[in-house]
């Protein structure tokens, strides 16, 4: 698994104060790997109010079971849907304590693409068709949110294929606004402090402060016994994000009924999202793409989901 140190630059930690958020009762695990996996970040936020923090893997499991995988023992894989990610797991007589044990998915590629990921070889898919699930907002319901880019909005800009590199950017504000269909211009940045101060070289992508000071969050955290404190995002953010796909672009989108500017990144595995105007523990908040990909793979994409 790729991962790399591009959340590790020389940023002062954001200190976030205590906010009020609700308790709520944990999910259901399909298997005790995923339960620690879900309870190191996530498990206070059903426990206490005033964390500072929103979920990293949701509060709700969508889906526990298995499908198809073509590497997997046996043929298939067990997985657990959140609200924002998958996790997987490909060998279930391999070594727990392993850090490669539990994988997340590359959701958002296939999302983007269209593509139906059936085993590790890249040619290995089933072609559909790219999601139009909103990437940040109101779902589209009755057309409550018809001015949000959705997945199939990045399909141009996304680096999947060694293709659309951006070069370093360093110390430069966020200007770059993206439409819904995919149309990129620019404006004056809606928040002047957004700039650009991350660069991952594998990907030729930059990433913006407010995502990098997130990756380097430091937070109470579950160690299986007690609560410590530690990173938020261990090993390091890029095990749990992925790598940057996308330069991050401003949208608009609706929100609670109200439309917003929101600045958004794709990274392989996560969505980030960042609303200037929220309060200041959920600014940068992770995209619902558990659950938007097993709409879109289960429910829009009729047909191409393997079996459950």
């Amino acid at each position: 698994m790729r991962r790399s140190g591009i959340f590790l630059f020389a940023i002062l930690t954001l200190i976030l104060p205590c906010l009020a958020s609700e308790t709520s009762a944990a999910p259901t695990f399909g298997d005790t790997s995923f339960q620690q996996t879900w309870e190191r970040t996530d498990k206070l936020l059903t426990e206490q109010t005033n964390v500072g923090r929103g979920f990293v893997w949701g509060p709700d499991s969508i889906f526990s079971g298995k499908e198809a995988y073509t590497e997997a023992s046996g043929g298939q894989r067990i997985v657990q849907y959140f609200d924002k990610a998958r996790v997987e797991i490909n060998n279930p007589q391999a070594k727990r304590t392993d850090l490669s044990f539990v994988t997340s998915g590359l959701l958002v590629k296939e999302l983007v693409l269209g593509r139906q990921q059936n085993g590790d070889y890249v040619n290995n898919y089933t072609q559909g068709k790219p999601s139009e699930v909103q990437v940040a907002g109101d779902p589209n319901t009755d057309g409550a949110n018809q001015v949000a880019p959705t997945y199939r909005s990045f399909g141009k800009v996304a680096t999947f294929n060694n293709d659309n590199h951006v070069s370093t950017k360093f110390g430069q504000q966020v200007t770059q606004k993206m439409d819904k269909d995919g149309t990129i211009t620019n404006i004056t940045s809606p928040d002047p402090n957004v700039r650009l101060t991350g660069y991952d070289s594998s990907t030729q992508h930059n990433i913006a402060n407010v995502f990098v000071t997130y990756g380097n969050s430091q937070g109470q955290i579950w160690n299986g016994s007690a609560y410590v404190k530690g990173a938020v995002f261990a090993p390091d953010a890029t095990y749990i994000f992925g790598l940057p796909i996308t330069e991050p672009y401003w949208i608009r989108t609706v929100v609670g009924g109200e439309e917003k500017d929101v600045l958004i990144q794709l990274f392989e595995r996560r969505v980030l999202t960042y609303t200037p105007n929220n309060d200041l523990a959920n600014r940068v908040e992770m995209g619902n793409v558990g659950a938007h990909y097993y709409r879109w793979r289960y429910q829009e994409n009729l047909g191409l989901g393997a079996s459950k």
